[in-house]
């Protein structure tokens, strides 16, 4: 812990900035979503039929244009595992969220920017996990999660995936096996 309390203020801030900007977007977008709410559409966009957790989705903000980023929602898991990210991480999300669909200056990538700036609510990565059990999953998945987990590095090669990225690591390949296993 840092023992300089200007440091750790600044921190707290900057903490405290972000969650307001989050906030305010959410706000925004549940406005928005108040003139012309229609989770249907989420659940074509998703292609699921699990209206109660796209309607919680909903309440996030997210709409159709958010789908791919909700679909690279692994890879921002993976990379705020260990309380932060570094630049490596987060270059490694955008370029992995492109295969997603992910496309820049649109509403996803903006949703991406903001949740790799401060982490997305938590319930949002549940959601992620149960909706991939009833839904088509989004290829390589696990495969562009791992990079992420792998880019910023270790020691000398060592250590590159932490302890808490292959908890994160582990979720995902079990939410993904469910959905191989309904598939069967």
């Amino acid at each position: 812990m840092d023992s300089n309390p200007l440091l750790n203020r600044g921190r707290s801030l900057e903490e405290e900035y972000f969650r307001k900007l989050e906030r305010e977007r959410v706000e925004l977008l549940r406005e928005q979503w108040k003139q012309d709410p229609d989770p249907i559409q989420l659940c074509r966009a998703l292609d699921t039929d699990q209206t109660p957790l796209v309607e919680r989705l909903v309440a996030h903000g997210i709409g159709p244009e958010h789908v791919p980023a909700f679909h690279a929602l692994p890879l921002v898991e993976v990379a705020w595992a260990d309380g932060s990210i570094d630049e490596q991480e987060r270059w490694r999300v955008l370029e992995a969220a492109t295969r997603f669909g992910v496309e820049f200056g649109r509403p996803a990538h903006q949703l991406l920017e903001t949740w790799l700036a401060s982490p997305p609510a938590s319930e949002l990565y549940d959601l992620w996990h149960k909706l991939a059990l009833h839904s088509r999953p989004v290829g390589r998945v696990l495969q562009s999660a791992e990079g992420v987990a792998a880019a910023a590095g270790g020691l000398f090669g060592f250590a590159t995936i932490s302890r808490s990225e292959r908890q994160v690591l582990t979720r995902i390949r079990r939410s993904l096996a469910g959905v191989t296993e309904r598939a069967s």
